[in-house]
């Protein structure tokens, strides 16, 4: 997960005589001590200097190895929960002291710390294998019906937006009609074919079925995160059948596979094969 970082630095350091006399203090010269912040933690460079990381400025202890130029501290180093104290939550403030030698002189430096994370907002996309087509062939009569799936806005969203099925029967003939039957949510541990089925959630509800003309008829219902399992994968699976009258001539089950974000969850969603899917 990537995360975008908006910072500031504020470095100030004072130099601490090793001497007592004026001539030894003035060759006492506090280096150039700077900080940037990046994806894998603060690095921070300490010109014509060895450098190290202390609590306070009569600490013995040095936390890390020392440096001279540059050293990277990632975020998981441990000098994150020694030297450098967390001030302050949202945004995030920390200071460093960091302790200089150069020659016959010591010193410290303190680094303070300012980050604010860049609010991001996600979209969910959703990916159907939109249309698909089926023949029924029955005493010398053709009947092909036509099923879609998935949901009228562009970039649909768990909790808020409508997803649907829909059979359209597309030859007009008399006495003949398509029903929706059932429908589930099947919950995948992965998108492949023969993923795991890790929960199955039933979608059907006989109020939210609408025939739309003679030949077509659809089930919507409402986009959902499962938090039982967590996981993105989905596949609505709908059973539909071809009546003659009152009497069930034909029946059929087609399935579509998706894949949802969770719509709690902040950063930006990396595809590690092909490219960023989303992100602001």
């Amino acid at each position: 997960m990537w995360v975008v970082f908006i910072f500031s630095i504020f470095a100030t350091a004072q130099a601490h005589t090793c001497c007592s006399t004026c001539a030894c203090a003035q060759r006492c010269q506090s280096p150039s001590i700077h900080a940037d912040i990046g994806l894998d933690g603060i690095t921070v460079t300490c010109t014509n200097a060895t450098c190290a990381c202390v609590i306070d400025e009569l600490d013995t202890c040095t936390y890390g190895d020392t440096w001279s130029e540059m050293t990277n501290i990632t975020w998981n180093d441990s000098r994150w929960h020694k030297c450098i104290q967390i001030e302050h939550y949202s945004p995030l403030m920390a200071r460093a002291l960091i302790r200089w030698w150069h020659g016959h002189c010591i010193g410290h430096a303190i680094l303070e710390l300012e980050l604010d994370v860049a609010p991001i907002s996600r979209d969910l996309y959703v990916d159907f294998n939109v249309l698909a087509y089926f023949e029924h062939n029955l005493i010398h009569n053709e009947f092909r019906i036509k099923t879609m799936s998935g949901s009228n806005d562009e970039r649909p969203m768990a909790g808020s937006s409508e997803m649907f099925f829909e059979a359209t029967l597309l030859d007009n003939h008399t006495g003949i009609h398509v029903e929706i039957t059932n429908c589930t949510v099947q919950i995948m541990e992965g998108k492949t074919v023969d993923a795991h089925i890790l929960h199955e959630i039933d979608v059907f509800d006989a109020n939210r079925i609408e025939r739309i003309d003679n030949t077509t008829t659809k089930l919507t219902y409402d986009a959902f995160w499962d938090f039982e399992t967590n996981s993105p994968f989905q596949r609505l699976v709908c059973s539909y059948a071809l009546f003659n009258g009152t009497s069930n001539i034909v029946n059929h089950t087609t399935n579509r596979t998706y894949m949802l974000a969770n719509p709690t969850e902040s950063g930006i969603l990396v595809n590690d094969v092909d490219h960023v899917i989303v992100g602001s």
